[in-house]
C-alpha cells in the first residue's frame, strides 16, 4: 500500500470527516503531493464543518500515522488545508549552539528548534509568554539558557530580567553579575520579595501607558522588554494558606501573564512536575507557545500542551528534544544545547566591570557600567 493510502485509511480509522444531515459522508480530499528535499508533502482540503476537536484528535494521533507509514510524519492547518510532511529522515539527536549565533538580529524573534524543515522561530513581540515542562536532565534549563543567551546577543542595551531559581540559584546565580540581570531569586521568600519590586515598577507602567493612550509596548517607541524566568515553579506551590510568599508568587505570576504582556513584560514558566496544581490557570491560558520536553505520562503533557496532546511521554530518550504547540500545530523539535562554558564565553563582555576598555578601579566600584532606564520611568 502506498503511503498516501495508508494516510487515508488513518483518516478513516481516526475518524477524519464530516457526516452530512442526510448522512452523506464528507472526506478529505486530496489535493497534491510534491518531493521535499527528506520526504513527501500530502496536501488534503478538509471538509467544511469539521469540528476543531477533530482537528485535535490528528495530533493526538500523529503516532498512528508514524506507526502505519513506518516514518517520521508532522501534520499542520492552514487555511482549511491539512499538511503531511512525512520525512524519510530523524532529527538531529544534538544541535549545537554555536550554530544559532551567526541567525541573531536585533529583534525579539529568534531561533528556538529545528525541525524536519528546518529552523522554529519564536518572536516574543507576538507572543511574550511560554510555558515549558520536562522531566530533569531532558534539556529545560538547558533550553532556558539558550533563550537567555539569544536574547542578550540580540538585545544587549535593551533586555532585563528577573530569574527565580528555586534549585538556591544553582543554576543561574553565577549570572546575577550580567548587566541585563536584575535579580535572581532562590527561594519564595525572595522570589516575593522581587516579585513585589516588579510589581511596583508594573503599576507605574500601567499609569504611564494610560496617560499616553497607549494599550501595548509595540505601538511605542519603548525598545526595552522585562523578563521573568521561572525555573522550578513547582516548588511555588502553596500547601496551606499559610504559605504568604507563595501565594503572593502564584498571583503576579497571573497577574504577569494576563496584563503585563502588552507592557513589555514577558513570562517563561518552567517546571519539571506539570500538574494542574503547578500550573496556574491563566500562566496556561495566556501563554500561546507551549513547550515540552521528555515527561513522565500523558496526563503530563497534556497539562502541559493542551488537553490532546500528550506525545511529549512517546519522545524518544534524547536531551533537548522537545514538543512544541504554536497555535493548532504540534511539533517535534530539537532544540539548541548550550553549554555553562559556551554561555560564559559568549557572554562574558556584559558581566559588570567585565569590559576590555575598564580599567581596574572601575570594575572594583561598579563603575562604568550600562544602567537600565526601567519601562515608563522615562
Amino acid at each position: 500500500m502506498s503511503d498516501k493510502n495508508k494516510i487515508e485509511k488513518i483518516f478513516e480509522y481516526t475518524g477524519t470527516h464530516v457526516k452530512g444531515l442526510n448522512g452523506n459522508v464528507k472526506k478529505c480530499q486530496f489535493i497534491r503531493k510534491a518531493k521535499m528535499e527528506n520526504g513527501t508533502e500530502y496536501v488534503y482540503r478538509l471538509p467544511l464543518g469539521l469540528p476543531y476537536k477533530q482537528l485535535q484528535h490528528l495530533n493526538k494521533n500523529i503516532g498512528v500515522f508514524k506507526d502505519g507509514l513506518h516514518k517520521n510524519v508532522e501534520v499542520e492547518f492552514d487555511g482549511g488545508m491539512l499538511h503531511l510532511y512525512v520525512y524519510e529522515t530523524d532529527l538531529p539527536k544534538k544541535w549545537e549552539y554555536k550554530e544559532v549565533v551567526p541567525l541573531l538580529k536585533n529583534k525579539w524573534n529568534i531561533p528556538i528548534g529545528k525541525t524536519h524543515k528546518g529552523l522554529v522561530w519564536h518572536d516574543f513581540d507576538q507572543i511574550p509568554h511560554m510555558v515549558v515542562g520536562g522531566t530533569t536532565r531532558y534539556g529545560k534549563t538547558v533550553n532556558l539558557k539558550g533563550l537567555m543567551t539569544s536574547l542578550i546577543l540580540s538585545n544587549p542595551h535593551d533586555v532585563e530580567f528577573y530569574i527565580i531559581d528555586l534549585k538556591e540559584k544553582l543554576e543561574f546565580g553565577k549570572y546575577e553579575k550580567l548587566k541585563q540581570v536584575t535579580q535572581v531569586a532562590g527561594n519564595p521568600k525572595e522570589a516575593a520579595d522581587m516579585l513585589e519590586d516588579l510589581r511596583k515598577r508594573i503599576v507605574k507602567m500601567m499609569q504611564a501607558f494610560g496617560a499616553c493612550g497607549y494599550t501595548n509596548i509595540t505601538e511605542t517607541n519603548d525598545n526595552k522588554r522585562i523578563f521573568v524566568i521561572v525555573d522550578e515553579a513547582n516548588r511555588l506551590v502553596p500547601q496551606n494558606r499559610h504559605d504568604k510568599d507563595k501565594m503572593f508568587c502564584q498571583e503576579m505570576l497571573e497577574l504577569i501573564a494576563c496584563i503585563a504582556g502588552g507592557l513589555g513584560v514577558r513570562l517563561i514558566f518552567c517546571t519539571q512536575y506539570p500538574v494542574s496544581k503547578t500550573m496556574p490557570r491563566d500562566v496556561k491560558q495566556n501563554s500561546d507557545a507551549k513547550m515540552c520536553f521528555r515527561i513522565q505520562n500523558k496526563y503530563a503533557s497534556a497539562v502541559v500542551l493542551g488537553e490532546e496532546n500528550g506525545h511529549a511521554a512517546e519522545l524518544p530518550d534524547i536531551r533537548g528534544r522537545c514538543m512544541l504547540v504554536q497555535g493548532p500545530n504540534l511539533l517535534e523539535m530539537q532544540v539548541p544545547y548550550i553549554s555553562d562554558k559556551t554561555m560564559n564565553d559568549l557572554l562574558v563582555d556584559y558581566m559588570k566591570g567585565a569590559r576590555k576598555d575598564v580599567t581596574p578601579d572601575e570594575a572594583e566600584t561598579g563603575e562604568n557600567t550600562i544602567e537600565f532606564i526601567p519601562i515608563g520611568d522615562a
